[in-house]
């Protein structure tokens, strides 16, 4: 995203960051002209105003369309560049904010969250025009801190942010910070993660819709979460290799009917933040409107897991193998669950095919549940934080 017009910045960056590619930065700006009023600030109003692609460094206000080269306004703290990550190998460049946050919790010589984005009181443009309003992104002076999950999620959230979340997922909490944290109480009452009436919400430029959302945000990470503790507790991410395992009929089918929720609940989300007001936020109808919509004018690479969980529930039995594991002893290890894999499924609609492909050993077609599951989990997650960096944190 280029800066607006006659908008001149002078960035600086802590030793310790650098001048990263890609980095992102934020500088406090006042626009003038169109410029301004496209950016939805009124003549004179400070906007932050993003340089070189999105979030970070805030600088005071220089002059009247100009920003001068000051003081930062608070401690630089960089996200990872916006990325879509082909493949699951994203822990090192994901893992760089957190190893910063505490590279600066260091420094400042205590244990709690570093401040991350601008001084109290700072409002950022929602986006584009006809974006939802502007979200507060810190709270109040006595709140001198930034939210973060780590500190103020829920029991779940701040249970699975080391387990999964932080690795694999961590756009939660940006957009969480963002979109979640000021349309409830914590804005007033830290611990309070109640969300706020809709006359309070109203008063401060929020929708219902917006509420909608924050809802369908939070039952993705619930799903997620819950598909992860199903394949953790089967030793999935840790042994990849065929193996007796705690999983069967009934964790396999809950697995994709989760990850099949998730499908239907990221894709209703993106639409409802691509044109908001376009669908009624408490009607499931115009959810699946907004479903519908999104994958029409966009790529649908989770339509084998959907596919999947429909055949599993609506079509007939999907044959299952048991295969006995033996150890290099020949001794009885017990017997793992087979199903077809997610390509092959509709190719074993006749249960003597499948029963005969694997009569003797099992057939390529076919794989271990929980593996199955699992790489059906890790398309799912991949699939939200790519979306989620591509469409809603730009315009968060």
């Amino acid at each position: 995203m280029r800066p607006p017009s006659r908008l001149k910045a002078a960035v600086r960056t802590l030793p310790d960051v650098g001048e990263q590619p890609g980095a992102d930065r934020v500088v406090l700006a006042t626009v003038t002209g169109r410029k301004r009023e496209r950016r939805g600030a009124r003549p004179g109003q400070p906007v932050l105003a993003p340089v070189g692609g999105a979030v970070a460094q805030h600088l005071r206000l220089g002059g009247e369309g100009d920003v001068a080269a000051a003081e930062p306004l608070d401690r630089l703290v960089t996200r990872p560049p916006l990325q879509l990550y082909p493949n699951r190998s994203v822990g090192d460049s994901v893992g760089k904010l957190a190893d910063q946050r505490e590279r600066l919790r260091a420094e400042q010589g205590n244990s709690s969250s570093v401040r991350m984005f601008g001084p109290p009181g700072i409002r950022v443009p929602g986006g584009r025009k006809g974006s939802p309003p502007a979200t507060w992104i810190v709270g109040s002076p006595s709140m001198p801190q930034a939210f973060t999950i780590e500190e103020d999620g829920d029991e779940f959230e701040k249970g699975w942010w080391p387990q999964w979340t932080r690795e694999r997922f961590p756009s939660y909490e940006a957009f969480w910070v963002a979109r979640i944290v000021p349309l409830t109480y914590r804005v007033k009452e830290r611990r309070n993660v109640r969300f706020q009436t809709q006359a309070d919400l109203g008063a401060a430029g929020f929708t219902e819709e917006d509420v909608a959302v924050a809802q369908l945000h939070y039952t993705i990470l619930m799903h997620l979460g819950r598909a992860f503790e199903l394949l953790d507790d089967a030793r999935a991410f840790t042994v990849r290799s065929y193996t007796n395992r705690p999983f069967g009929r009934n964790e396999f089918f809950e697995s994709f009917a989760r990850l099949s929720g998730v499908s239907d609940l990221a894709d209703e989300l993106l639409a409802r933040r691509s044109t908001p007001g376009a669908y009624d936020g408490w009607n499931e109808r115009e959810g699946g409107n907004a479903r519908r919509a999104w994958r029409d004018l966009n790529r649908d690479p989770l339509k084998p897991v959907r596919a999947y969980r429909n055949r599993l529930v609506h079509g007939r039995v999907v044959p299952e193998t048991y295969v006995n594991l033996r150890d290099s002893q020949g001794r009885d290890l017990g017997a793992m669950l087979f199903y077809p894999r997610l390509g092959s499924v509709d190719s074993y609609l006749d249960w003597r095919r499948a029963f005969a492909a694997n009569a003797i050993m099992p057939s390529p077609d076919f794989d271990e549940a929980a593996l199955i599951a699992l790489n059906a989990w890790e398309s799912v997650v991949d699939y939200v934080e790519q979306t989620w960096q591509q469409h809603l944190l730009p315009n968060v």
